[in-house]
């Protein structure tokens, strides 16, 4: 019995400060990303869609990797980072409480794959 096949695709999305209905993945360069912890699938998923994008993680734009899961948003919200990937309900809540926006949808831009 395989339950990797239950979750296919990355549940997290990329929020910014601005609203950006026109976002492209290259809008990142030159910003900082709050990715999550280093090995962390956030982060691995982040750096594999920067990369198919023709990114370079750390080089074309900075990715915070030092700060807890458990407070990735809170340090958004204080003005750290120009972008974070979070998972819902977090992404809805800073969007619903201006706090930022959901511009892309990780799982999308990963496509499908088996997490364990």
């Amino acid at each position: 019995m395989s339950f990797a096949q239950l979750t296919q695709r990355a549940g997290n999305f990329l929020v910014s400060r601005k609203d950006e209905p026109n976002f492209n993945w290259t809008d990142l360069k030159g910003s900082s990303v709050i990715g999550g912890r280093i090995g962390g699938m956030p982060e691995l998923v982040l750096e594999y869609v920067l990369k198919e994008n023709g990114l370079t993680p750390g080089s074309d734009m900075e990715i915070i990797n030092n700060i807890s899961f458990t407070s990735t948003s809170g340090a958004f919200v204080a003005d750290v980072g120009d972008y974070t990937v979070e998972f819902e309900p977090v992404a809805t809540t800073l969007e619903e409480q201006g706090n930022g926006h959901i511009v892309a949808s990780l799982g999308e831009a990963s496509g499908k794959y088996a997490l364990l």
